[in-house]
């Protein structure tokens, strides 16, 4: 009798961890597909852009596997379903020297072609460029269509002593900056 329970807790575990993996995967059409011919979100994307100086940047962005769920994501003031977000990396380079960035970013559509918002967040505060404008976030109303993601990007002022700055008579430091994404096949 005892091995009979035993075997049917075992049975009930392997079912649920069965579940909770089809389950991560069904809930994310923009990071899986059984379909080779259809794109997903995740991968390598580059595209260029002037900032609002006029310095033209080269920007790469690494879209993550997502993890296995571990709860809502809670995303500053917005709350996303943990299957709307997704994690990654940024490069951006200029004349300037590099931008090293971790993103975050939250969907706005269960397919993953609205994109709500991508938070770019320095890995080293202390390496950002200084005196430039730097990539902070996009503006909402993002789309990714097959290899290209269009996006509205923002940015943070930062002074020689790294402080962010900002002058509200100069529309500059208001300036959303439009780029498109390509992927890197």
């Amino acid at each position: 009798m005892k091995k009979g329970k035993l075997l049917l807790v075992l049975v009930a575990l392997v079912l649920f961890y069965v579940w909770t993996k089809w389950e991560h995967k069904h809930d994310r059409p923009w990071a899986y597909s059984s379909d080779p011919e259809q794109p997903v979100l995740l991968g390598k994307w580059e595209g260029e852009f002037r900032d609002p100086n006029g310095i033209t940047k080269h920007m790469t962005v690494e879209i993550d596997e997502p993890e296995e769920e571990s709860g809502s994501g809670h995303y500053e003031d917005v709350k996303f379903d943990e299957a709307h977000t997704f994690k990654g990396h940024a490069t951006i380079t200029s004349k300037l020297g590099t931008e090293r960035d971790r993103i975050k970013g939250g969907l706005a559509s269960t397919d993953g072609h609205d994109i709500e918002r991508i938070d770019f967040i320095p890995l080293d505060e202390s390496k950002q460029i200084r005196e430039s404008f730097n990539v902070s976030d996009t503006a909402p109303g993002g789309i990714w269509d097959g290899d290209e993601i269009k996006l509205t990007l923002m940015f943070t002022y930062r002074s020689k002593t790294g402080s962010a700055y900002s002058d509200f008579s100069d529309p500059k430091y208001k300036s959303k900056i439009p780029i498109t994404l390509r992927r890197i096949k």
